[in-house]
């Protein structure tokens, strides 16, 4: 028997976005917050003190329905910075990152609809949100 699996994005999204938003370096991409705490420039709980990203991302996988070769899941994005223009400038970077995946062939992702960032109003740093719906391909597995 065979089935259908799906790529986990929030795993696979990590090195593409850091190598394709390099010049935003330092920064964190994952699926967890930072600590609370943590500010944009300080060091990040259990890594060397001397890593102190500039930006964090975190990505969050909301689901979507599955069909027979094709899932649709809806992503969210937290876009944690210091400086609103800059963490504006690599949310929208971001952005236009996710809606030219298909394009890039860098995952299976045939499709893609974001919603543009907003601020979220932190008071003590900089936040933006946004949202991808990706149309993913998925991979025969034999069960």
């Amino acid at each position: 028997m065979t089935g259908i699996q799906f790529p986990d994005l929030e795993l696979q999204l990590g090195p593409v976005l850091r190598a394709r938003l390099a010049s935003f370096e330092p920064l964190v991409v994952s699926r967890e917050f930072p600590a609370p705490g943590w500010a944009p420039g300080q060091p990040v709980e259990g890594a060397d003190s001397s890593f102190r990203p500039r930006f964090w991302i975190v990505i969050r996988d909301d689901g979507g329905p599955e069909l027979m070769v094709t899932a649709q899941p809806r992503l969210g994005f937290n876009v944690i910075g210091a400086a609103y223009d800059e963490t504006g400038d690599l949310a929208r970077r971001l952005a236009a990152l996710l809606q030219a995946l298909p394009e890039l062939c860098l995952l299976p992702i045939a499709d893609a609809t974001v919603r543009s960032p907003y601020s979220l109003g932190a008071t003590d740093r900089a936040e933006f949100y946004l949202t991808a719906e990706l149309v993913v391909v998925g991979r025969p597995v034999n069960l």
